[in-house]
C-alpha cells in the first residue's frame, strides 16, 4: 500500500463501500496526485486500461481526463472499472456505459 492510500485508506472504504482495498500486485501501475489525495492503481490488457481502484478527493473530473490520456499513450481504445454504485451517475458524469453485470449468489 502506498503512503497516500494509507492516509487515504479509511476515507476510501467508508465512500466505496469496499470491504478491502486491491494491493498493486505484478503488471499494474500506479498513478497519485498527492496535492489532491488522489490515486488510481491500473493495469493494461490488449487495448483496455483497467482501473483496479481509485480515490480522489477533488477535480474527480482532471483525474479521470489524466487516466484518459494514460491511457491513449499506451495505444488503450478504452477505460474499464467496476463499481458497487449506482451506474447511472458515472453515464452521465463521463459518458462511461454499462457492459455487463456481476452475479453472485452464496454457496
Amino acid at each position: 500500500m502506498t503512503e497516500l492510500q494509507q492516509k487515504t485508506y479509511k476515507r476510501y472504504m467508508e465512500k466505496s463501500g469496499d470491504t478491502m482495498l486491491a494491493l498493486s500486485s505484478e503488471g499494474s501501475f500506479m498513478y497519485e496526485d498527492e496535492a489532491d489525495r488522489a490515486w488510481a492503481q491500473y493495469y493494461i490488457s490488449d487495448d483496455i486500461l483497467f482501473i483496479q481502484g481509485a480515490y480522489c478527493e477533488k477535480n474527480i473530473k482532471r483525474h479521470y481526463n489524466i487516466l484518459k490520456s494514460i491511457g491513449r499513450d499506451h495505444d488503450c481504445s478504452r477505460l474499464q472499472f467496476i463499481t458497487d454504485r449506482n451506474p447511472k451517475a458515472f453515464e452521465r458524469r463521463f459518458g462511461a456505459k454499462t457492459i455487463m453485470y456481476k452475479m453472485e449468489y452464496e454457496v
